[in-house]
């Protein structure tokens, strides 16, 4: 089979039936940030004996959906006025680095699915009534940013969606999507306006475009919309709200979150599995060196090198979810405070969101260097955690080349090299 371009749009691709879970009547009902850290541990053998299922078939494992969804994991970000526990996003994160142990590609979807229920509730009353309903509705929205194949008009109440949206992560499980379009300008010559629209998983087709080596297991298919559909106002915000953290729907809420701009929230997200990876191939790691003797007959976990990359190892996963922490707890603080961002805490969640998963890729990739060549037997677990981790440090939001500078510049009275922070 011939794998595509990742992202480019294929003639002709399958389209993949949905894998919401609309069966799964009973969950379990959590309040607190440890009842939710509690259960995502509870989970984690369920999400360890179906990670190299997940990785084969490109998606989560129906049995490691159902399990988070039935320990009641699914909308830690749901507003506490629509049901949800009111907590924020240092809280999903949390559980985010937990799953990221069992199993990247649903810890992943995961972090996905719950930063859509965030923009959720940035939606004006009566579309966020819409979407959560009552308090036993099961809420899985995934989405997409980039509006490159996406058009809107506006028409009376509301807009004419179509479109096809690259990197749909979480899709294939997904009963809502929420995806950004330029809406034509209704003044000749006039420049299109970015707004986000949230539309139901009738509305939308998943295609079967992801087919690669690292975080395989997301499902990061295309969202396609093949014929107009109707996405009333209630359901759609402008772009420059989104931005700036600056939608009325979020002053529906107590929880800061609601009130993040999106860049810091989505690029702080991308880094939150990294350091689980980490853990899950020190874990590998561990195993492999216990039974491995090099030629020499010196047994492996005897030899100071390959101690010092694990010693080293660990230390760099721990500082990277600390650092990552820190970080989201700052800026949560200021926007509780009712203090909007400043362009140097901006500049530094980038700097930190590319950081982290970079130190944890060097960690993973170390161990590698100290495992031999068996681990470059396909499907072996090191080699698909360092994989894993690889795709996650080559986001967009977490790419580490857009950071360094850029917060030097802006520490230093410059105008930042990237404006997207």
């Amino acid at each position: 089979m011939n794998a595509p371009v990742i992202g480019a749009l294929q003639p002709e691709p399958a389209v993949i039936p949905t894998r919401f879970p609309a069966h799964l009547k009973t969950r379990a009902k959590l309040h607190t940030a440890e009842d939710y850290l509690a259960a995502a541990r509870s989970v984690l053998p369920v999400l360890k004996a179906n990670a190299a299922k997940a990785r084969q078939i490109r998606r989560p494992a129906d049995e490691s959906l159902e399990a988070v969804v039935s320990a009641g994991l699914i909308g830690i970000l749901r507003p506490r006025r629509y049901g949800g526990p009111g907590l924020e996003l240092s809280d999903m994160i949390d559980v985010a680095d937990i799953l990221a142990d069992g199993c990247p590609g649903t810890a992943w979807d995961y972090g996905v699915w719950e930063l859509h229920n965030w923009l959720v509730g940035t939606l004006p009353e009566e579309g966020q009534q819409e979407v959560f309903g009552d308090d036993d509705n099961l809420v899985i929205c995934c989405g997409v940013f980039n509006p490159a194949f996406a058009h809107a008009r506006r028409v009376e109440g509301g807009y004419m969606l179509k479109g096809r949206w690259p990197y749909g992560s979480g899709s294939t499980h997904a009963n809502w999507a929420c995806s950004v379009a330029l809406v034509e300008s209704e003044e000749p010559g006039g420049a299109p306006e970015a707004r986000m629209f949230v539309y139901p998983n009738t509305d939308f087709e998943v295609l079967d475009t992801w087919h690669v080596t690292g975080l395989s297991a997301t499902g990061t298919h295309d969202i396609f919309i093949r014929e107009e559909v109707f996405v009333p106002e209630r359901r759609s915000l402008s772009g420059a709200d989104v931005y700036n953290g600056t939608a009325q729907g979020a002053l529906l809420h107590d929880e800061a979150t609601f009130r993040l701009p999106v860049l810091p929230g989505a690029h702080l997200f991308g880094a939150a599995t990294s350091a689980g990876v980490t853990r899950a191939a020190i874990e590998e790691f561990r195993k492999l060196t216990a039974k491995r003797v090099r030629v020499s007959g010196i047994k492996q976990y005897e030899a100071a090198a390959p101690l010092a990359r694990i010693a080293r190892a660990i230390i760099d996963a721990e500082a990277a979810i600390l650092l990552l922490r820190k970080t989201v707890r700052d800026i949560e603080a200021a926007v509780r405070d009712g203090t909007p961002l400043t362009l140097e805490q901006r500049a530094k969640v980038r700097m930190v969101s590319g950081y982290v998963p970079d130190l944890c890729r060097q960690a993973v990739n170390s161990l590698i260097g100290a495992s031999g060549v068996g681990v470059l037997a396909e499907g072996h677990p090191l080699m698909a955690l360092l994989l894993d981790v690889t795709g996650m440090a080559n986001h967009a939001s977490t790419d580490y080349d857009l950071g360094p500078e850029n917060y030097g510049r802006v520490l230093m009275g410059l105008e930042p090299s990237n404006p997207k922070i």
